[in-house]
């Protein structure tokens, strides 16, 4: 049983899409991965040929077939997904809690409004009722921003992990090599 639905007579670098095999759990062939990694290549050398040259020439074909073998692991993009979703909901979520004290200011003014009949008085109130809602909005923006800084700092504390972890893995299989 093939892994691999191909047409008759396809290259192995043809720039066709390929399609994996039914069966999700079967694991693919060294010829279906040979394709597809030609496959990721001839399109990542199509987007490289469309960066302007003076990146073109920091991008080395080394560079390019680490990223294809990278891409093939399609793990990789599921972890991203999820990743992005996670960023989604919490950019979100922080836009919601900026929202919220706005539509407090937004309700109490209109409280103010119905209130108090005097233009004098209401003016001063509305005065002071800004001079609140901008302390209140800044300390809000501030730990918003508190919460960005922490997530990005737990960040690049995953990435050194996941770089460190990396160059061991690639290490011991250099080692297992020899």
């Amino acid at each position: 049983m093939e892994d691999v639905a191909t047409s008759q007579g396809a290259s192995p670098n043809s720039s066709e899409p390929l399609c994996e095999a039914e069966e999700p759990h079967q694991h693919p062939s060294p010829e279906f991965l040979q394709r597809k990694i030609y496959f990721l290549m001839d399109q990542l050398k199509a987007m490289h040929a469309e960066l302007p040259e003076n990146l073109q020439t920091r991008i080395s074909y080394d560079l390019l077939t680490e990223l294809a073998n990278c891409v093939l692991n399609e793990s990789i993009f599921d972890i991203v997904k999820a990743l992005m979703e996670l960023q989604h909901v919490t950019e979100k979520h922080l836009i919601q809690v900026r929202a919220q004290v706005e539509n407090e200011y937004e309700i109490e003014v209109s409280d103010w409004r119905g209130k108090i009949k005097d233009p004098e008085e209401l003016q001063h109130i509305l005065g002071l009722m800004k001079i609140k809602h901008t302390k209140k909005l800044l300390e809000t923006d501030k730990k918003i921003v508190e919460v960005l800084d922490q997530k990005a700092s737990r960040e690049q504390e995953s990435k050194i992990i996941f770089d460190i972890n990396y160059i061991n893995i690639n290490r011991f299989f250099l080692w297992q090599e020899v």
